[in-house]
């Protein structure tokens, strides 16, 4: 049976320095390239087409998914990936993955992991070139498909680097508000809430962002985003001093969803400075059941890594040096390129007695980081040059 064609569909304005990392190197990969130009003003178009997309133009109206709809038009595979052109996508890994579309309509998900911030967020990214298939809302736009389609997940990895300036960041925060904020509160769909109220919270807009917040909270068609909403309005309460309103809202989510490992986590960072005994509970029950959430960006890892590293420094506090160092231990694993969990095992390998293990650490941070004057302080402690 012949293998279903792919095509690669990219909208974009003024990207011309982002494509030679974004579009140039999957032109070969896919059986038709589409880049719809919203009004650029650099050689954007000419490089996309040079490489061998077809480029069209379309007068900029404020609407994304008016936008990847018009250039959705222009397609001719059986199926469809979207990328944007601060996106960059392995080619090896498109090329391998080709073989695995099926022929029968599916729709497929890819981690979209973002730079430097670290997020991973699942993403509807390749999908079938069928009529029912197209994007809704002019901001934050969402894929939508017949819901018979199978939705499974792809492996592709894909970078996203276009929030890496915060200059710009906040610049492309400013627009999508705007577009959002042109929808009122009580009108807006669960989707639009929930990412008005962060957007408005990325600006430091924590009092308008959290009626947003509120409502959101409230919808139980998205558990991920109306954990995240909470999660969101907890982080708006502590920051204001309203520490017991930040408490009830992370303790209605872990009695929600109590195998949810982020609720445990931030309700632990809560409680880490005024309940320390049960901080430690909630922060090694979430290590257990896992800290990652695909559907708002919450990394496992990451969160992984401040959790035991507190896990650490509480049992430290309490003289549960046994304890401590297990923490510190899984804080290394989960992140090796960090010295602070490295240092506190050296530290405590030392009170041990297990001097060459210590200065064995010790020496191999600086190996790590050559300038790290903590690690050079440890061993002048010890007696080593």
């Amino acid at each position: 049976m012949k293998e279903p064609t792919l095509g690669l569909l990219m909208i974009a304005r003024d990207e011309a320095s982002n494509l030679p990392k974004s579009l140039l190197p999957l032109i070969d990969c896919v059986d038709q390239a589409v880049f719809l130009d919203t009004g650029s003003q650099d050689n954007g178009p000419q490089i996309a087409k040079k490489a061998g997309a077809q480029v069209y133009r379309a007068t900029w109206a404020g609407d994304f998914s008016l936008a990847r709809n018009a250039a959705l038009a222009k397609i001719k595979t059986d199926y469809v990936l979207w990328l944007d052109a601060d996106n960059a996508l392995e080619p090896q890994t498109l090329k391998d993955f080709r073989s695995k579309l099926q022929t029968t309509p599916t729709v497929y998900l890819a981690t979209e992991k973002v730079i430097p911030q670290g997020d991973e967020i699942w993403q509807k990214r390749i999908f079938p070139n069928q009529p029912q298939c197209r994007w809704t809302g002019k901001i934050h736009e969402q894929l939508i498909h017949p819901a018979h389609y199978p939705v499974t997940h792809s492996q592709l990895i894909i970078e996203h680097w276009g929030y890496q300036d915060p200059q710009l960041a906040r610049l492309k925060g400013e627009r999508n508000l705007r577009l959002l904020l042109e929808i009122d509160l009580d009108k807006a769909d669960f989707y639009h809430q929930y990412q008005t109220g962060r957007t408005l919270l990325n600006l430091r807009r924590p009092e308008e962002a959290r009626p947003w917040l509120e409502k959101a909270a409230l919808k139980n068609d998205n558990l991920s985003l109306a954990s995240h909403s909470l999660i969101l309005l907890a982080q708006i309460d502590k920051a204001a001093g309203f520490w017991s309103r930040a408490e009830e809202n992370l303790k209605l989510l872990v009695a929600k969803r109590p195998d949810y490992g982020p609720g445990h986590y931030y309700l632990g960072r809560l409680w880490a400075d005024v309940k320390p005994s049960l901080a430690q509970k909630e922060l090694t029950l979430a290590l257990e059941l896992g800290l990652a959430d695909p559907g708002w960006g919450a990394n496992g890892q990451k969160l992984g890594y401040v959790a035991a590293n507190l896990l650490g420094r509480l049992a430290l506090a309490t003289g549960s040096l046994a304890e401590a160092e297990k923490a510190f231990q899984k804080a290394h694993l989960l992140d090796p390129g960090r010295p602070e969990p490295q240092l506190e095992l050296a530290a405590l390998a030392w009170a041990a007695g297990r001097k060459e293990e210590a200065q064995q650490i010790a020496r191999r941070i600086l190996g790590q980081f050559p300038g790290l004057r903590a690690a050079r302080k440890l061993l002048s402690q010890w007696g080593q040059p």
